[in-house]
C-alpha cells in the first residue's frame, strides 16, 4: 500500500511540474518588486532653484550643469515643483529604470502635461543589486504651464529597454 501511495505521489509530482514547465505563468512567483514609497512635493522652486540642489549637481556634473544653464537660460525663473519620492527594486538587476510623469488637472482629472514635453533635464538610473536596491530620486515639475490651480502629478517608473511601466504613484494636490 505504501508502494502505490508513494508511487500516485510521484506522478502526481512529474504531471504538476510538466504542467509548470509547459504554463509557466502558473509556477510561484519569482518576488520581483519596484515600488515607490514617500512621496513629498515641494511647490514653488524655481528652475535655478532646483539645478543648484546638491543630488542634481552631484548626478549631472557641474560642467554638464553650466552648459544646460546657458542654453535654458530663458526657463531659470520658471516656477514649477520638486517631486521627491522613494523607490526599491526586489529580485532584479541591472534594469535601466527611467522615470516619467504626467501632470493633472486635480479637479477635473484631466492630463495637462508630459514629462517627455516638459522635463528639461530627464534622468534615469540603474537598479545595482539583485537582492535589494532602495534609493531616493527627486524631479522638476513645470507648473506655469498649467491651465489648473490645483494639479497632481503621477510618477512612473518603467524598464527604458522594453518600455514597460513597473509601478505609478499620484502626488499630493499642490497648487499651480
Amino acid at each position: 500500500m505504501l508502494g502505490l501511495t508513494t508511487g500516485v505521489i510521484g506522478v502526481v509530482t512529474g504531471l504538476l511540474g510538466a504542467l509548470f514547465i509547459v504554463r509557466p505563468n502558473l509556477a510561484p512567483s519569482t518576488g520581483n518588486l519596484v515600488e515607490i514609497a514617500q512621496v513629498a512635493v515641494e511647490p514653488n522652486v524655481t528652475l535655478d532653484q532646483y539645478l543648484n540642489h546638491p543630488t542634481v549637481e552631484r548626478v549631472v556634473g557641474e560642467r554638464d550643469l553650466k552648459e544646460f544653464r546657458r542654453a535654458k537660460r530663458e526657463f531659470l525663473d520658471r516656477v514649477g515643483g520638486v517631486v521627491h519620492f522613494d523607490f526599491r527594486v526586489n529580485g532584479v538587476r541591472n534594469i535601466d529604470l527611467a522615470q516619467r510623469w504626467s501632470v493633472f488637472d486635480a479637479d477635473s482629472g484631466k492630463r495637462l502635461g508630459e514629462s517627455e514635453d516638459l522635463d528639461p533635464l530627464p534622468l534615469t538610473f540603474t537598479a545595482e543589486k539583485k537582492d535589494d536596491d532602495l534609493g531616493s530620486w527627486e524631479f522638476w515639475v513645470d507648473t506655469t504651464t498649467a491651465s489648473a490651480a490645483r494639479v497632481f502629478v503621477r510618477i512612473e517608473l518603467f524598464d527604458r529597454i522594453t518600455g514597460s511601466r513597473l509601478v505609478f504613484k499620484d502626488t499630493e494636490v499642490f497648487s499651480s
